[in-house]
């Protein structure tokens, strides 16, 4: 199917997983695609889907590989969705060359959000799946609190940056990033903090 745009200036995008990935990058590439999607969960539909489980962080990898592969790595921007908790985690997207991260519990937290057998509420203030109404004078309202949580991520993502000595977080790498876990350098393919030598454990 050819990707319609209700304006010229309007951004076509596509989703793909670790298991749709080989035949999602070319189709995208094909149909001129701007943004691939990368979703690093089980089920990007599933309501709350980051409350369910690991994160598979190969699917930023592979397709970066598969980009680069093809000598397309600049020709359609990579957006990650899936266990963005912080803005370190930002941080670390945008080295591996995505352009930007989708956060989704993590704000719904810093905005009063709880966890139940539902999923997320917001203290009551709504059924899961429907609108939430500002809180009123009990505490921030649900948009500043978002705006905060964005703001300290984006800060914190900069304080990333300067430790990798880098005066702008778009001019992270790779090679900028360490791990501290095995899965994770596993995962994205990047060295561990310990050196060249592989730990047995962590």
């Amino acid at each position: 199917m050819e990707p319609q745009r209700c304006t010229p200036d309007q951004l076509v995008g596509i989703c793909a997983d670790r298991k749709n990935l080989p035949e999602v990058v070319p189709h995208a590439l094909e149909k001129g695609f701007d943004i691939l999607l990368l979703d690093t969960t089980r089920d990007i539909s599933a309501p709350w889907v980051e409350l369910g489980g690991d994160f598979d962080l190969t699917v930023i990898r592979d397709a970066i590989l598969r980009l680069r592969s093809m000598n397309m790595e600049e020709e359609i921007s990579l957006i990650n969705f899936g266990g963005v908790r912080s803005g370190t985690d930002v941080a670390k997207s945008l080295a591996m060359n995505c352009r930007a991260s989708i956060p989704s519990v993590a704000m719904a937290l810093a905005m009063g959000g709880r966890m139940d057998t539902r999923g997320m509420d917001f203290n009551g203030l709504a059924p899961v799946g429907s609108t939430v109404e500002n809180p009123g004078s009990n505490g921030p309202s649900l948009f500043d609190a978002a705006v905060n949580w964005i703001r300290a991520s984006s800060q914190e993502a900069a304080i990333i940056a300067r430790c990798a000595g880098k005066t702008d977080i778009h001019n992270l790498e790779p090679e900028d990033m360490r791990s501290i876990s095995i899965a994770t350098s596993e995962a994205l393919g990047l060295p561990l903090t310990s050196g060249a030598v592989r730990r047995e454990r962590f």
